[in-house]
């Protein structure tokens, strides 16, 4: 069984939890069962989750304190399961974290794209791009017989993203405008209201006769939507 601790709530977004269910999905291609451990159990993810098995760390009026009693918590729940590896992408756990998972005994894959926080593993996945700076992103913050799958090559991103755009759709305002997108978000979470902010500077601030399209990301945890998709009714041409 893999092990994965992530996390998802209104203020992180889903953007770890999403990418923990791709990895677990492609996972399952290759009969290794994934197991989630989360902190809480709310609507959101009892419905992503449907297709795995998951384990709520903190019940009631209980929450995530420091990672120290986390760690424990979480080797407290995994005596019962065979684990063949412990996945983690949670920007809250750093080599505290894991100095108290290592009595596991098993492969620790960290997922982590900010080159911040010291990390005690066996590999460290980080999507991120930093140009020439990319091959040395945490090379003193990792033990040196630590794998490190850096760049974009690594980038956990759904399916449909790595399929062409199908230029055959004559009504494809994209192809036929030549717009410029822009996206805009918040990972999933947070507060609308800040979406709202700035797509109102781009459409104040726009040069004249540049062509674009602003696309805001309203994810399943976002707060105040009504802001942005009201704005966008407003602003749709």
């Amino acid at each position: 069984m893999i092990a994965i601790r992530t996390h998802a709530s209104k203020s992180t977004g889903i953007g770890h939890l999403a990418r923990c269910y791709r990895l677990a999905t492609a996972l399952k291609k290759y009969d290794l069962e994934s197991h989630f451990f989360v902190d809480k159990e709310n609507p959101f993810i009892k419905d992503y989750l449907k297709s795995f098995k998951y384990t709520c760390l903190y019940k009631g009026t209980e929450n995530f304190r420091e990672e120290e009693s986390d760690a424990q918590l979480f080797v407290a729940f995994l005596k019962d399961y065979s684990v063949n590896a412990v996945v983690v992408d949670d920007y809250r756990l750093s080599v505290k974290w894991e100095n108290n998972v290592e009595r596991i005994k098993c492969p620790l894959i960290v997922l982590d794209d900010r080159n911040s926080d010291s990390h005690l593993c066996s590999m460290i996945v980080d999507a991120k791009w930093t140009g020439s700076k990319t091959w040395d992103r945490y090379k003193d913050k990792v033990p040196g017989n630590c794998l490190r799958l850096l760049g974009p090559e690594y980038v956990l991103i759904d399916e449909s993203y790595n399929q062409p755009i199908d230029t055959s759709d004559t009504s494809n305002y994209m192809k036929s405008n030549n717009a410029i997108n822009i996206m805009v978000s918040l990972g999933g979470g947070g507060d609308m209201t800040i979406i709202n902010d700035i797509v109102k500077n781009l459409l104040r601030g726009a040069p004249s006769g540049i062509n674009f399209i602003i696309r805001p990301v309203v994810g399943p945890l976002a707060l105040n939507k009504d802001i942005i998709l009201s704005l966008a009714e407003r602003e749709k041409k």
